[in-house]
């Protein structure tokens, strides 16, 4: 549920770019075809996609790590 969350805050390309390459299983070149746009832009998203998942990834469990120390 945390990771489809994440993924809804993203812009739409790199939720896009994202879905075909991790959950389809497109190619770069795939994506770039599907999408009509430059294998460099597909790649480009995919980075910034992954990044925001991982901030997103990290920034919720250090919140969850807040709360447990306080209890």
């Amino acid at each position: 549920a945390r990771m489809l969350d994440a993924m809804q805050q993203l812009p739409e390309r790199q939720r896009t770019v994202l879905h075909l390459v991790a959950c389809q299983q497109f190619s770069i070149a795939e994506v770039a075809g599907v999408l009509e746009i430059s294998s460099e832009a597909v790649r480009s998203s995919l980075s910034l996609a992954r990044a925001q998942m991982r901030k997103s990834a990290l920034s919720k469990e250090m919140a969850t790590n807040t709360r447990l120390k306080e209890d």
